[in-house]
This record gives structure tokens, sequence and C-alpha cells, in this order.
């Protein structure tokens, strides 16, 4: 799967996830991080998600075919690629009760809904597999108005297969010479 098909499906169901878990969350936004976006932080609970490297494993497959006079070449290799997801979510303590959505509950309603069935489901049919979810790591920091805050954080682990080919003539002409030593 191409990263030109694999962001947009994740940030997809990321969108699905939010909107499922949290009906109630009003505006909200889910970008890609790296991207081009509003300077200062966000005003609206936000989900921003970044694409980590990709890992080989394994031996690519390659498959030879002739037809037509001429020769394709495919190789298959299977990828595991990493998304890094993170929530920042506003909260005024002065507003503190048992129905405010903090930016962790939005992250693990992600994580959840990512392992239900119809997601697995979903991600199955787009030829992507989850291999590994790890634990929301939730780190302070200090935000604008001097009061700290958590912005929790999880990776997970995809693995999909990508494929390249090459389309060759089948006919090579090779034209020996002998030289006299």
């Amino acid at each position: 799967m191409l990263d030109s098909a694999l962001i947009p499906f994740i940030g997809q169901e990321i969108e699905r996830a939010i909107t499922g878990n949290f009906p109630n969350l009003g505006p909200h936004e889910v970008i890609q991080g790296a991207q081009p976006t509003q300077e200062g932080t966000p005003t609206v609970p936000t989900i921003i998600f970044i694409k980590m490297p990709d890992r080989l494993r394994g031996w690519p497959r390659t498959e030879y075919a002739v037809v037509d006079g001429t020769s394709k070449e495919l190789m298959t290799q299977l990828y595991e690629t990493m998304f890094q997801i993170s929530a920042l979510k506003w909260q005024d303590p002065n507003q503190a009760n048992a129905s405010v959505v903090t930016a962790s509950d939005l992250l693990n309603g992600i994580m959840m809904t990512f392992t239900m069935q119809s997601s697995i489901f979903r991600f199955n049919a787009a030829k992507l597999n989850i291999l590994r979810i790890e634990e929301i790591t939730n780190e302070p920091f200090e935000n604008d108005d001097h009061r700290f805050e958590f912005h929790p954080t999880f990776q997970i682990t995809f693995t999909h297969r990508r494929e390249v080919s090459v389309v060759t003539d089948a006919t090579v002409k090779v034209i020996a010479e002998v030289f006299e030593v």
C-alpha cells in the first residue's frame, strides 16, 4: 500500500473512532503532523497523527511473467509502518466533572475502536493489518495559561505489502565477439 492511500485511510479511521465514541464532542480536528497548521496551540480538540519509519520484513518475493514479447518482473515486500497518534484538548480545572472528555479519553477511544472487529474487517479489506498497539504515554507540559496539561500519545504498527514492477522487452540481443589473445 502506498503512503498516498495509507495516510488518508488512517485519518478516516481516526475520524470514525472520534465521531462514533464522542458524538457530543463538537468541533474537532484530525490532522497529519508536520503539515501547515495554524500558529499557536489548537483551540479545538485535536488529534495529530504522524507517520513514523517503515521497516522492511523478510525477503522480497519476485514473480516473472512473459506476455506478448514483454517480460514483467513483480516484486512484493512486507512492510511494517508505524504511526504515532496524540491528542490535545484543553481542560479548565474550574469545570472538572465526570462528564468532561479528556485527551487521554479520546486516545483510549481511538485505540479501543481500532481493535474492534468491525475496524479489523475494514483494515483487512484495505489489505492492512494491526501488528502492535503500544501503551499510552502521558507527557506533561505547561500550557499558555501556565497550567500543567498532558499530551497523551500512543504508537500503532501496521503490516502491509508494497509492490513494484518493471516491464522490459522479453528478447534482448546479445552480440558476442571473439578476441584473439
